[in-house]
């Protein structure tokens, strides 16, 4: 009966070891964080976003934020450079000041497909760092629906 006990005990303290020391490795997609909010007329909408993929062509680079309940909705982010044409995504801080590389405009879709442009003379900022194979993006423009903040943590696909 001790022999029993003993294996019995044995074997859950190992399914308990493994159970604890395995670690679900993380990829960004589990959706905390990946959400953009506009101020919608004073009244807020947040919004999940489901994916992103870039688009470089040549010296402009458009970001596209994927809305997770509607595909036609999300956040469409332009980049330019004075540099080189875009061959992969720039780390950094980038705002609508003239720089080697700038945040130039955005587009707000949202409604199953309206458009809000970016206010032209209000400042946008856009943030932007790799770790591994995920991005970290975090921006803020001023579009007809007003503020819109957000932020996404994953992968970054290139579009074909």
């Amino acid at each position: 009966m001790k022999t029993n006990f003993k294996q019995i005990f044995l074997a859950a303290a190992a399914a308990l070891f493994l159970l604890v020391s395995c670690k679900k490795e993380h990829t960004g997609q589990d959706g905390s964080g990946n959400s953009y909010t506009y101020a919608n007329g004073g009244n807020p909408k947040t919004e999940k976003i489901a994916r992103a993929t870039w688009i470089p062509e040549g010296k402009e680079m458009r970001l596209l934020l994927y809305n997770s309940g509607n595909a036609n909705d999300g956040v469409e982010l332009y980049l330019e450079t004075a540099g080189p044409n875009f061959s992969a995504i720039p780390e950094g801080t980038f705002t609508n000041a003239p720089d080697n590389v700038a945040f130039r405009s955005a587009i707000l879709y949202y409604n199953d497909g309206d458009e809000s442009y970016t206010v032209s003379n209000i400042g946008r900022k856009i943030t932007i760092a790799k770790d591994g194979n995920n991005y970290k993006i975090n921006f803020e423009f001023t579009s007809s629906m007003g503020l819109v903040q957000g932020s996404y943590n994953g992968p970054v696909e290139r579009a074909q």
